[in-house]
């Protein structure tokens, strides 16, 4: 428990800090890239998408 009260408030402050907000940008900005990029190759491709 000492331990976990220690640690909790130091990792929110990393994790709030500049660590999310940079992460958390790029990713979002890829995934959208990705979706329709996969989904139009997939049933044009052969339709394995389709199956799963």
């Amino acid at each position: 428990g000492r331990a976990n009260g220690r640690a909790a408030p130091s990792q929110a402050r990393t994790t709030t800090g500049p660590t999310l907000p940079r992460p958390a940008a790029p990713r979002p900005a890829e995934l959208p890239v990705e979706l329709p990029v996969e989904p139009a190759a997939v049933p044009v491709g052969t339709g394995t998408g389709e199956q799963r």
